[in-house]
This record gives C-alpha cells, sequence and structure tokens, in this order.
C-alpha cells in the first residue's frame, strides 16, 4: 500500500495541470476527459511532466520542437523526420511518461488535447473531431496510430476493445447522406482504410462558436 501511494502522489505531482501549468489550461474536464490549451512560445521548454491519459491531439499552431525524458535524453526531434505535424490535424497519442519539452523553432506551438479517462468514450472523441471539421467547413480530417502505441496502451492494461488499433483513420462528412436527413443534420463517417468503422449524425451548427 505504500508503495501504491507513493506511486499515486508522483503522478499527481507530475501531472501536465501541476507540473507545467504555465503551458497548459484547463478548457474542459469531468469524469470522462479532461481538455488541455497546451502552448510553447518559441525559444521555451516546460518543466518534466506528465499526461496519464491518452488523447487525441488536434494541432493549432506547429513548429520544431525536441521532447526530452526525465534525465534530459532525447526522445524525438521534429527537425529529424518528415512527419511533421500539420495545423488542423489530429493525431492520437499514448500516455506519456515524465518529459519535456523544447520549441525550437520560430513559431508558437499550439496544440487542444482531449485526454481520456473513460475506456469507453471514444465514440466522444469521434464526435469532438466531427464538430472540429464543422467548425473549419473541412470534408475530411485524419490521424495515425501507430504499432508502438496500440502496444504502449495495451501494456497500460486496456484490451483491444478500449483502444485504437494501429493504422490511419479518416474523420470524414458525407455530403450525399445530408440530403437524406433533415435540415441543420450532417452525417459524419469514421474510416480504417476503406472500411467505415463508425457514423453518426451531428448538427451542423452545433459548437461553431466555441474554441
Amino acid at each position: 500500500m505504500p508503495d501504491e501511494l507513493t506511486q499515486a502522489a508522483t503522478e499527481h505531482s507530475l501531472d501536465a495541470m501541476t507540473a507545467a501549468a504555465d503551458h497548459h489550461s484547463v478548457l474542459l474536464e469531468n469524469d470522462r476527459v479532461r481538455v488541455l490549451d497546451s502552448i510553447i512560445k518559441p525559444g521555451d521548454s516546460t518543466p518534466v511532466h506528465t499526461h496519464r491519459w491518452p488523447a487525441v491531439l488536434y494541432v493549432l499552431g506547429t513548429s520544431d520542437f525536441v521532447r526530452y525524458d526525465a534525465e534530459g535524453s532525447i526522445i524525438f526531434d521534429s527537425r529529424e523526420t518528415d512527419a511533421s505535424a500539420e495545423i488542423g490535424q489530429a493525431i492520437w497519442s499514448p500516455p506519456l511518461t515524465p518529459h519535456f519539452v523544447r520549441n525550437v523553432g520560430e513559431n508558437e506551438i499550439r496544440v487542444i488535447s482531449v485526454e481520456v479517462k473513460d475506456r469507453n468514450c471514444r465514440h466522444d472523441i469521434l464526435v469532438y473531431i466531427g464538430r472540429a471539421i464543422m467548425r473549419r467547413n473541412d470534408q475530411e480530417r485524419t490521424y495515425t496510430v501507430t504499432q508502438e502505441e496500440y502496444d504502449a496502451e495495451i501494456a497500460s492494461g486496456l484490451d483491444d476493445e478500449e483502444v485504437l488499433r494501429p493504422g490511419t483513420y479518416k474523420i470524414r462528412r458525407n455530403p450525399w447522406a445530408e440530403k437524406s436527413r433533415k435540415a441543420g443534420e450532417v452525417k459524419i463517417q469514421v474510416l480504417r482504410g476503406e472500411e467505415v468503422i463508425e457514423e453518426y449524425w451531428i448538427e451542423s451548427g452545433q459548437d461553431r462558436k466555441r474554441p
């Protein structure tokens, strides 16, 4: 029991809103999700912190950055990859162990993170992305789940039905379906490859004014 209490205390002390509150703000929190607005200015670094839950990251601002582990070893350097994030892109992220991030570029990094506390609320996350598509008047957005991210979530205790499997997902509006539904609603499809794995309807005007 003391070990469990110590671990819980450590996790709380390194939580993003405790250890790196100057770079994160809470937009919404309940027992199912926590939505963070994360900002890192050019040349700035966050303190060491964690993200305890998996999350969908919606990119609002990009810049070159380096992610380090708690000891200062480089985990990821965006300057050494061609797969850089783009504004408007949605990305799936597993829980992140102690790390810190340095903005080594010339622009502000800004990301909206929808952290998933409830293992059974994947549908809510997909609806959130669908509403983001509507706000930007886009037709489609994609995000990718890697094998490493999938393995990390399975290792954390989630089962196969509770996580997103490796692959590239498309979240898109279906303009043809709009003609067969009452005015003001839009059909959103979620695809993995060419397979439609989920469909739902949202009101086209819903949440348009929210950040």
